[in-house]
């Protein structure tokens, strides 16, 4: 089972691949639609195949066992659901958990809350959601009512342990929430920081390379398309200007590097 092991200062991360598959230039073109012809061919010239991942974090951080992201979860086997295989490959139970830091409200994200016969997979875990994607999911009528359901269905496993955050917060030791809206409303990076040693995972701000050099070129899947660009482009430019480690959720794993400024736009320096 894939794994990456990391340390930012005193905490100490593993990155796991909850799943993902080869992106081909047929999936590319539905991703991003309307698809630039230059845009197709950065993409043509990355490593081929090009393979997407979904990539959940692990961090002990001041005595607490923290997943940033759960995975789809056990019923998408075999394509997706494979944290909590890896978790044991790296003796980590689900019942270790204490903190569950969601970034945004999609199945791949939350999904692994819930096991194939509906319990709670982390029955010790506090989970936090950002507040505005809490209010657009679950009570804005926006969402679609399966979708609603579902996230009632989930949560109600949780229930008194559910907490909503604010952009800034500081969800457990060293690390703090950043509002990433654009994805979703309340789409959330986060920032860790550790003894001077600082990172940030970007999560769906960024989903596939060739967004470093066209960062206006949003997935049919954000919400709100003009906005996502208007974040990704700032959270690039921070990445890029504050020399921050960087990793995205869905960039081949374990999607660990550095932004850099080229002209107008970033390129990726892959660690």
């Amino acid at each position: 089972m894939t794994s990456h092991k990391l340390a930012i200062g005193d905490i100490q991360l593993i990155f796991f691949s909850d799943g993902g598959g080869p992106l081909s230039e047929e999936g590319i073109a539905k991703t991003f639609n309307p698809l630039p012809e230059e845009a197709l061919a950065a993409f043509q010239a990355l490593p081929q195949p090009y393979t997407m991942s979904s990539t959940p974090v692990y961090l002990q951080t001041g005595g607490q066992h923290v997943l940033i992201d759960v995975g789809s979860g056990e019923g998408q086997l075999p394509e997706e659901g494979h944290l909590l295989a890896g978790m044991a490959t790296e003796d980590i139970t689900p019942d270790e958990i204490d903190t569950v830091i969601l970034t945004h409200l999609h199945m791949d994200h939350f999904g692994g809350l819930r096991r194939a016969d509906e319990t709670a997979t982390f029955p010790n875990a506090q989970v936090y959601v950002a507040r505005a994607e809490w209010t657009h999911w679950l009570e804005s009528g926006k969402a679609p009512a399966a979708r609603v359901e579902l996230l009632k269905a989930v949560f109600a496993l949780y229930e008194g342990r559910v907490h909503l955050y604010e952009s800034g917060e500081i969800l457990a030791p060293g690390i703090t929430a950043l509002a990433l809206p654009g994805h979703t409303p309340g789409h959330s990076g986060m920032l860790i920081e550790s003894n001077g040693k600082r990172a940030l995972h970007i999560v769906d701000a960024l989903h596939v390379a060739i967004q470093m050099p066209y960062p206006d070129l949003s997935p049919v899947y954000d919400v709100d398309p003009v906005l996502s660009g208007q974040t990704r482009r700032m959270v690039l430019s921070r990445a890029a200007s504050e020399h921050l480690l960087t990793f995205s959720y869905h960039l081949p794993f374990p999607g660990l590097g550095y932004i850099v400024h080229k002209g107008v736009a970033f390129a990726w320096d892959q660690v």
